[in-house]
């Protein structure tokens, strides 16, 4: 049967979705690509527009709440968005997006986010009403000569605990599923890295490059508890830092990360004036 046009991915069709992938996101590894489509992929969380019965441009959902003074909302990622190469230009991309608006409204979710990767696709998104919406505070830490070494768990479940723990003091917030942490978690080991956890602290943590800082995705700790922990993690890293974590409360200095679109009436009343919402795990 001969299918055109935009609608949600087929289980059999996750050969050509990754294929479409590692184009459009060459430094990607293949690897990489296989583990996320084995832990995390389902066909109703991928809206694609087909050409000649084969997908050409693609979207993932990834399910999350946020937490909002209101309640939790439901909430869902884009990710890894994309066209071929030889099909963008078309508005292809464009169809594929206000379908994932369409159907999250008729799931029951009340807003769409998403950090896009470079200014250009800020720009681009902001044409569809996404805003900008989430912050964060991004360190970069000089290495010391010395340091005791991190050493890292794998323990997914405690890390959620943790990180739900931390982050319930604030009024915005997103909450990602077990799975999607598991998810995580498990992709930094297997490049070197994974959980870090102190008596007061956690931080999810992965290598960079060759010759670049330690990535660490997100640093969490109790308010009060952040200028020691932060000590502690730096002095037994003693390697250079790239640091991720919420903006503390009074702190003004902060980056932009991450846009929301609301789909519906509640979420397009929604006031994060004076506040930092936090996206955190941004699966970049």
């Amino acid at each position: 049967m001969n299918r055109e046009g935009v609608g949600l991915a087929d289980a059999q069709e996750a050969p050509e979705l990754k294929k479409l992938w590692r184009l459009s996101f060459p430094e990607d590894t293949e690897e990489g690509v296989a583990f996320f489509f084995q832990r995390v992929f389902q066909p109703l969380n991928c809206v694609v527009f087909r050409q000649e019965s084969r997908p050409v441009s693609m979207a993932f959902l990834l399910p999350a709440v946020l937490h909002t003074p209101e309640g939790p909302a439901a909430l869902h990622y884009l990710y890894a968005a994309a066209t071929r190469p030889d099909r963008r230009g078309r508005g292809l991309f464009a169809r594929v997006l206000c379908e994932t608006f369409r159907g999250g409204r008729e799931r029951g979710v009340e807003a769409s986010c998403l950090l896009p990767a470079e200014q250009g696709l800020a720009a681009y998104y902001a044409r569809f009403g996404y805003r900008p919406f989430f912050r964060t505070v991004i360190e970069v830490k000089e290495g010391k000569k010395r340091g005791s070494g991190l050493f890292f768990s794998t323990d997914a479940g405690e890390y959620a605990l943790r990180r739900n723990r931390y982050l319930s003091h604030r009024e915005w917030w997103v909450e990602w599923p077990p799975h999607l942490l598991a998810y995580a978690v498990d992709a930094a080991v297997k490049n070197g890295g994974g959980v870090w956890l102190s008596s007061e602290g956690v931080a999810l943590c992965e290598p960079g490059d060759s010759g670049s800082p330690l990535l660490v995705r997100e640093f969490l700790c109790r308010p009060e508890e952040r200028e020691e922990q932060l000590r502690l993690f730096s002095d037994a890293a003693g390697e250079a830092l790239r640091l991720r974590s919420p903006v503390p409360q009074g702190v003004e200095k902060a980056e932009n990360f991450g846009m929301l679109y609301p789909l519906t009436e509640r979420a397009r009343a929604w006031n994060i004036q004076g506040t930092a919402p936090y996206l955190g795990l941004a699966f970049d």
